[in-house]
Formats: C-alpha cells, structure tokens, sequence
C-alpha cells in the first residue's frame, strides 16, 4: 500500500478487480505491502509524470 495511507481497507485498490498477470510482475518482497498505481492495475504504461509513492509493475 502507498505510504501514508490509512491501511489497505482504506486503499483505492481493494475495490478493484487486477488481474493475475498484472500482479505476476510485482516483485515477491512488495506482493501484499504496496499499492499499484492506477494505470499498472489496469495494465497500461505508467504516467511517468505521476508523482506517488504507489509500486509500479512496469518499473
């Protein structure tokens, strides 16, 4: 989950469907302890212009 953020029931993500290829590329040591931003969740390229502290899966 993003830093700061006030616990993964609180998070963006837990109301979200994110398929299993897209978490197959969240490395093992991150898997249940970061968010992914948006736009890896939904499989696309990241906004490299995002400013978030969230995991990107295509880093």
């Amino acid at each position: 989950m993003a830093a700061g953020s006030g616990g993964a029931e609180g998070c963006w993500c837990m109301g979200v469907t994110i398929s299993p290829q897209v978490l197959e590329r969240v490395p093992d040591e991150l898997k249940n302890q970061a968010c992914l931003c948006p736009d890896c969740a939904a499989g696309r390229e990241r906004n490299q212009d995002a400013d978030s502290e969230e995991t990107c899966a295509n880093e």
